[in-house]
């Protein structure tokens, strides 16, 4: 070979590195190894049996590493990939084997502390601790100062090396002068992972302490090293290098680097510098825009850089140093014989800024960037010289790939790789050899204070017979942790990485399909999804598995689906079995909202009976992660149908049913309807509806969601959303909607956006004809709406008409209110030649009132009027008065309305006997109290609705008094909800604006909740104690011993306190008993407030507010003696209002 290889590089550096330990500890010269490290130690050392056999030990161990690298550089020169590998691996087994006899000497050094006359043993034992591990750094940074003396400087000024002079002890004789040698590696990970944070640490750069002065001083270091003539000024600090003076910035905050350009510089220009690189290398000051002598360049934190300029300047300043080799040759990067070598044209290295000009600062501004640049490169991957196994097993592969690489970092993306934010990139190869196509190179680096992790794996794929696979990202993971290992302050590993995902397709006749599989190293979890036909029967399954538990705590999570898609089989009726299937899960939980947002996204195939499962296997289990997240003690499972009905298939439905438990319980229900007529290939009319509806026990909430999509009768396109809210419990609430709402109303709060029912002609914007429509149905109203749209246009003509209403109904009284709106243009060149438009509002019928705006555009004038015309009487129509004492008295004199409670907080404490108890009557607890509930209207209220009537017989009603056998007893009264706009009459802004229910009185509870007791009785007791003493036995005392903390927990978690039913069941069971919960609920309160300022009215509803009626009432009371507060004033909640 005309050059070294890679290995043999490295084979010969650790040979130079290694020789002048070997040759001092040969010499008898340990204790002068270790004085150079600060310690001087007495020459008795020199005679001691157990530091002498450990020296002799890590001679011989050294001098044992010229045989592997003399294999190495042998196997390297004949190309032997066998002998490579072989000499490699005996050669980190024999640094190994060095480093472990170092350990030895320090160990051997700190056993012998305290016979070392003259010396601390203190000293000795601390110093003895780090001996290897500084010698190790010693040995590497001798190295980096007599054969990369630059190398060295720039990771000083990196803060990887720290050389530091340190003065003998004045008081401790042992300790003498020397230089430290300090090698961090770990600062390379943070550096990598974190520039920014790592600055700012070794300079202070983002801070207002930012040491310039050594930040300078290192930097002057490596210039000097490179030959620059470079010179700190002593009274300013700047570092003169031409043709810069750099120093600290005098006015930003935080401050920075300060630059002043000695020279001028054209508009265009490539200037040399004078010669600081070793031969070979160019360095070049490049610049692209004009800059004047004196122009001050700032290097601001993060990573930004300014040019401050008198005039505009605006384009690019770099210096590059570039490496280029030369006519016909080009540089060897990486070189291993027989398997991978990757070469280039030139090497550089640049740094700099685009800047462009800020016209309102007067300053040019762009990101600082620092860069390693590599241009033509070729990567080559051969097994012409592999052994025999590994030549069969690639078949000759001899790949040639042209990559050009980019990494760095810019000041405002971090750091990059081939010119993209991120550490990683894929190179396209394209590659075919036999059956085999490699497609991809995927290079990545991570990188924090452990280490640096480098990813190299290839993706392709391949066909041997009726088999065909894909392989993605199937490499190695190469790892350089900071600590010390097998090449001494560092650990080196490289390990098989399986790969990303693994594809098969299997194409046997009787048997196709395929399957897919992924492995995600970082979570922990594979994925795979399956597809095989055999017969006319399709089994699908897809399945996640996590290793871990969302905690991080080892554990498992499991689901699976799996689907038989059938021959149709028929059931009667035309009606057919076409498919069955289920899902199940461990340690898995089904978060509906995200349900919801599959279906209304038209993915509900993802889990309904997937149809090419392979091909979607990324949506699919995207899909599965978010729907079904890991949740530990949790399960989900369910079957899954398919059905059809005509032959063939006319009108599929996929119905699925899931089951989530233990408390709180889930329950989903999933539905696919397809049709098409008069089949899928000509289908004149398709209807596709996907169905979800969920019942949700924590939460008491019962949703049905609907969406059509895709869908048309003929030329008329089909679409629009359906959706049903029914809320139980503390906060009920109901609404049901097709289409939308009212577009005043607000809907409660979790309901869904919903599109408006349309059908439509066209399927672009000309012509354009369409109708939308709504209806909806709210526990205050019931409201619907519609509009038409007409557009066509052609020849520059142009005509836009449209129609529509919103409608809000109320029963009793009858009345409705309608918005309107219609309106014609008609259009040329887009000037319009007619209009007509009308704005209507239309109320009644008893008056019928129409309120609203019309206008009229003719060419070049218009004429608007203003509509406000009112006909009909005033006579509200009613309907017939319903009676409310016979419901009501019937509702609370049934035995359901009546039951018995405990007082708040207290517990049973007593079991009572059990047996039969006679219909219609409830047994009471002696703690309790009686309670009866009737729905059937609000109590101590004015009620001026009965349904859609007026109450006949009274309009307040109450429960004014109850007796305990011939003894009158206390009430006190018991609240629910009730929807106020079936029993009040309500203004229609009202209705769509005040919450669906409201707390009001509904009940009574009988009897006095506090416990009494009996007389007092008092009776003296005299109480004696004796004392036995029986030396014969031992105290009981001597016997007793702590129980640790884990086992005094275990014994009270089963104990009878931690059982009972006062502490495990209800809300104690989730709480210490010592605290008070830290959740609570409570309704949403209303105040009156300015509807100018929103400030809250504290005579009228106080700061905490009070309930929407009751804030009603208030208002209402205040404007009958206030009149001139009409209209300032408003009802709003709580949170809505001004702090």
């Amino acid at each position: 070979m005309s050059d070294d290889g890679t290995l043999q590089q490295l084979a010969g550096a650790v040979t130079a590195a290694l020789r002048p330990l070997q040759t001092r500890l040969a010499a008898g010269d340990a204790r002068g190894l270790i004085a150079d490290m600060g310690l001087r130690l007495p020459t008795a050392l020199d005679g001691l049996p157990a530091f002498t056999t450990a020296t002799g030990a890590a001679i011989t161990a050294v001098e044992a590493l010229a045989a592997p690298v003399a294999a190495l550089a042998t196997a390297v020169e004949n190309d032997d990939v066998g002998g490579i590998i072989s000499a490699t691996t005996a050669l980190l087994a024999a640094i190994a084997g060095a480093i472990s006899t170092l350990d030895a000497v320090a160990s051997a050094l700190g056993s012998l502390a305290g016979s070392l006359v003259g010396v601390d043993p203190g000293d000795v034992t601390s110093f003895a601790a780090t001996f290897g591990e500084k010698l190790l750094e010693q040995v590497v940074v001798d190295y980096l100062a007599g054969y990369r003396p630059v190398l060295l400087r720039v990771l000083g000024l990196l803060g990887v090396v720290n050389l530091d002079s340190v003065p003998a002890d004045a008081i401790d004789p042992a300790k003498i002068a020397h230089q430290r040698h300090d090698l961090t590696l770990g600062n390379l990970g943070t550096l990598l992972s974190d520039p920014g944070g790592y600055l700012a640490g070794q300079y202070g750069w983002s801070s207002p302490t930012l040491d310039t002065a050594k930040l300078l001083g290192r930097l002057r270091e490596v210039l000097v090293e490179l030959g620059a003539k470079a010179g700190l000024n002593p009274a300013t600090g700047a570092l003169d290098v031409y043709p810069f003076t750099l120093g600290p910035t005098t006015t930003a905050n935080p401050p920075g680097l300060s630059a002043v350009l000695a020279l001028a510089l054209p508009g265009s220009v490539t200037l040399p510098l004078p010669s600081l690189l070793p031969s070979g290398w160019i360095l070049e000051l490049k610049a692209a825009g004009a800059l004047q002598a004196g122009v001050e360049i700032r290097i601001l934190p993060p990573g930004q850089l300014e040019v401050h300029a008198s005039a505009i300047v605006d384009g690019q300043l770099r210096v590059a140093a570039t490496r280029a080799p030369a006519a016909g040759k080009r540089l060897t990067i990486v070189g291993i014989p027989g398997i991978a070598t990757f070469d280039a044209a030139s090497v550089g290295i640049t740094t700099g800024a685009h800047f462009h000009w800020d016209a309102g600062a007067g300053v040019a501004r762009g990101a600082f960037v620092v860069g390693i640049v590599i241009t033509g490169g070729t990567l080559r991957v051969g097994s012409a010289n592999a052994d025999g196994f590994v030549d069969s097993l690639l078949g000759g592969l001899d790949l040639e790939a042209d990559l050009d690489l980019e990494l760095g970092w810019a000041g405002d993306r971090g750091l990059y790789i081939g010119g993209n934010a991120g550490i990683g990139t894929t190179i396209g190869v394209h590659a075919t050899v036999g059956p085999f196509t490699l497609d991809s190179i995927r290079l990545a680096l991570t990188a924090g204070s452990t280490g640096l992790g480098i990813e190299t794996s290839v993706s392709g794929h391949g066909t041997l017979g009726p088999i065909s696979a894909s392989v993605d990202r199937m490499g190695a993971i190469t790892t350089l942790g900071f600590s010390p290992g097998n090449l001494g302050p560092a650990q080196l590993d490289v390990v098989f990485k399986p790969p990303s995902g693994l594809g098969v397709v299997v194409d046997a006749g009787i048997i196709t399909g395929g399957g897919y599989i992924s492995y995600d190293a970082v979570k922990g979890e594979y994925a795979g999804v399956l597809e095989l036909s055999m017969l006319g029967i399709s089994i699908k399954a897809i399945a996640v598995l996590d290793t871990r538990l969302p905690d991080g705590s080892s554990g498992f999570s499991f689901l699976i689906i799996l689907t038989f898609d059938l021959p149709p089989i028929q059931l009667g009726f035309g009606f057919t079995l076409n498919g069955l299937g289920g899902l199940a899960g461990i340690n898995r939980t089904m978060v509906l909202d995200a349900l919801r947002d599959t279906m209304r996204a038209h993915h509900l195939d993802s889990i309904l009976f997937p149809p090419d499962p392979v091909r979607d296997a990324p949506q699919i289990i995207s899909d599965i992660r978010t729907i079904f997240p890991p949740a530990k003690d949790r399960y989900v499972f369910g079957p899954m149908l398919k059905v059809g009905w005509g032959t063939p298939t006319l009108i599929s439905l996929e119905i699925g049913v899931i089951l989530e438990v233990p408390d709180p319980v889930r329950i989903a229900l999933l539905g696919r309807l397809h049709m098409a007529l008069p089949d899928d290939d000509v289908a004149l009319i398709l209807i596709q509806i996907d169905i979800l509806g969920t019942i949700d026990t924590g939460a008491k909430l019962l949703s049905i969601d609907g969406s059509m999509y895709d869908s048309h009768i003929l030329i008329f396109e089909l679409l629009g959303d359906m959706a049903l809210r029914l809320y139980w419990g503390d906060n009920p609430d109901f609404a049901v909607s097709l289409g939308g709402f009212h577009p005043r109303f607000r809907p409660p709060a979790g309901f869904p956006t919903l599109r408006r029912l349309t059908v439509s002609i066209g399927d672009g914007d000309n012509p354009r004809l369409s109708c939308t429509s709504y209806m909806a149905v709210t526990s205050n109203s019931y409201q619907f709406g519609a509009s038409v749209e007409l557009f066509v246009a052609a020849g520059g003509f142009s005509v836009h008409g449209y129609i529509g209403f919103d409608a809000l109904f109320i029963f009793s009284p009858f009345s409705f209110d309608i918005e309107f709106s219609a309106g014609v243009e008609v259009k040329y060149d887009g000037a319009t030649l007619l209009g007509i438009h009308l704005d209507a509002e239309l109320s009644g019928p008893n008056p019928w009132h129409v309120h609203g705006h019309a206008s009229l555009e003719i060419l070049f004038f218009s004429i608007s009027m203003t509509v406000d015309v009112k006909w009909g009487d005033d006579h509200a129509i009613s309907l017939p008065a319903a009676p409310v004492i016979g419901p009501l008295t019937a509702a609370l004199i049934a035995p359901s309305s009546w039951s018995a409670q405990l007082p708040p907080g207290a517990e049973q404490a007593v079991t009572l006997r059990g047996g039969p108890v006679p219909e219609g009557d409830v047994v009471v607890h002696p703690m309790g109290s009686l309670t009866v509930r009737e729905k059937i209207v609000p109590l101590g209220v004015p009620v001026t609705k009965f349904g859609n009537a007026t109450p006949a017989d009274g309009s307040e009603f109450s429960i004014a008094a109850a007796t305990l056998g011939a003894n009158p007893a206390a009430l006190n009264p018991v609240q629910d909800y009730f929807a106020r706009a079936q029993f009040q009459d309500m203004p229609d802004a009202d209705k769509i604006s005040a919450p669906a229910f409201e707390r009001f009185q509904c009940g009574v509870q009988v009897g006095d909740p506090a416990v009494r007791g009996g007389h007092d009785a008092a009776r003296t007791v005299t109480m004696q104690e004796r004392y036995v003493v029986d030396p014969t036995k031992s105290s009981t005392l001597l016997h007793l011993r702590l129980i640790g903390t884990e086992r005094f927990t275990a014994l009270t978690a089963r104990g009878a306190g931690a059982r009972s039913a006062v502490t495990s069941t209800g809300t104690s069971k989730y709480g210490r008993p010592d605290t008070a919960s830290m959740v609570s609920t409570a309704d949403i309160q209303y105040v009156v407030a300015g509807t100018d300022d929103l400030a809250i009215r504290l005579d009228l509803t106080g700061a905490s507010g009070t309930t929407s009626y009751g804030a009603s009432v208030a208002l209402t009371a205040h404007l009958l003696t206030h009149p001139e507060d009409l209209g300032r004033l408003q009802v709003l909640p709580v949170h809505e209002v001004a702090a």
